[in-house]
């Protein structure tokens, strides 16, 4: 089958993954399988290149699109085509119950498998409000291809095609913004970094911004952005700060532009590399942002063997929380409740124990003053808590203290 490549998609109860090559390596298959996320039951399995092989869905790790009805689009790389079982290079609709319902493959289909020039390096982008689904692979040639239509074998059925980056496409982000209008973002591959925005429901080939920078290798920038609806947008992009990725770890760069103006950089994680370096770059991994944070995978610090996770959240902008105060512990049966004044700048509470020289969390997250702990030791336990929010976490209380004079016993069941 291959190795499963694009991230997962969750649609209408459904888990589906897609499968592709590792380098290459024959043979393999393109497959996309789906699964009930709750039973596991398989609900679908589709064959890209049944009797023949490669036509892969990898899509540089992005996960099959999925429009209002329910309708999976994905796009495949190179491999064997036949216009009818088999579509190497090619966009592909499926229905909700994974029956392809429609395909689009370029008029020089033959020659892009010839040149290992696969489709599918960006995925395929839905554009919201239109019938529009956008993507294009390592020729650097960019499609707009109508979802109600999409038109089969022809570049003249694409509702546009252009030569949008010098070479590889790997990443694509679209933005509505209020000042701008709707724009989509690249950073391909030995190029640099573009905005083209849309008019008319086709894209300006001239671009309406454009970094001076040029990347110097492959795969050129993943791309993640973030807003407050359609203001306040930042543009995160990571990429090798040096040199190229295609065969070895590089160090790699995070940054974050505005994206009403993207020559307007607000941060990188190379300003200040001994709080924000997240060390060598992980092609085909983009910034995830979530619960106001951003994340970012990395290769760790060697090329083999390590691996990193790095979480970026704004900076404090005043002092952490007082530490509470007028902390108590009282045991009361096979429990020790423990309560504490409500500090008001905290968003949560962190409680420790210490037992001898043991010093454990007892529990974090805590958004009221007071937690009841079971007793598991005798003797003299001390509770201390912290106020956490933003701006970090204060100093330990002052500890409160209860002494254990017996603790529950087992009870083992009577044989019978």
């Amino acid at each position: 089958m291959g190795r499963g490549r694009p991230a997962l998609l969750l649609s209408g109860g459904n888990v589906y993954i897609g499968y592709s090559s590792h380098c290459d390596k024959e043979p393999y298959h393109g497959f996309l399988l789906g699964y009930d996320a709750t039973s596991l039951k398989q609900v679908g399995v589709i064959n890209t290149s049944p009797g023949g092989g490669g036509a892969s869905i990898w899509q540089s790790g992005q996960a099959p699109a999925v429009d209002g009805q329910g309708n999976i689009y994905f796009v495949t790389g190179n491999g064997s085509w036949n216009g009818t079982t088999q579509f190497s290079e090619s966009f592909v609709k499926l229905d909700p119950h994974m029956h392809m319902v429609d395909w689009f493959t370029p008029t020089n289909h033959f020659q892009l498998d010839k040149d290992d020039n696969d489709l599918d390096s960006s995925g395929g982008t839905l554009i919201p409000g239109t019938h529009l689904v956008v993507g294009g692979g390592k020729e650097g040639v960019l499609y707009l291809i109508n979802t109600q239509h999409l038109g089969h074998l022809g570049d003249e059925h694409a509702a546009q095609h252009f030569q949008i980056t010098s070479s590889h496409l790997h990443s694509i982000v679209y933005w509505k913004s209020a000042r701008n209008g709707e724009l989509l973002y690249l950073w391909g591959q030995r190029d640099k970094a573009r905005v083209y925005r849309f008019k008319d429901g086709k894209l300006d080939e001239n671009p309406l911004m454009t970094r001076s920078e040029m990347n110097e290798g492959h795969p050129g920038a993943m791309l993640s952005l973030s807003a407050n609806g359609n203001r306040d947008g930042i543009l995160w992009a990571a990429i090798h700060a040096t040199g190229d990725s295609w065969d070895e770890s590089r160090p790699g760069v995070l940054h974050a532009y505005d994206a009403d103006d993207i020559n307007h950089e607000l941060w990188n994680s190379l300003e200040n590399p001994g709080r924000d370096d997240c060390n060598n770059y992980s092609k085909m991994a983009p910034p995830t942002v979530a619960n106001g944070k951003v994340y970012l995978a990395s290769f760790g610090k060697k090329n083999i063997g390590t691996g990193q996770m790095c979480v970026y959240g704004l900076l404090p902008d005043g002092p952490p929380p007082d530490a509470p105060a007028n902390v108590q512990a009282s045991a009361r049966h096979q429990f020790v409740t423990v309560t504490w004044s409500p500090v008001p700048a905290a968003r949560t509470y962190t409680l420790e124990s210490t037992h001898g020289s043991s010093r454990q969390v007892v529990a974090t997250g805590l958004t009221l003053p007071k937690f009841t702990d079971a007793v598991t030791d005798k003797g003299i336990t001390e509770y201390t808590v912290t106020s956490v929010n933003a701006n970090g976490q204060s100093t330990r209380s002052s500890p409160a203290t209860v002494t254990i004079t017996q603790v529950p016993t087992a009870r083992m069941a009577m044989p019978q």
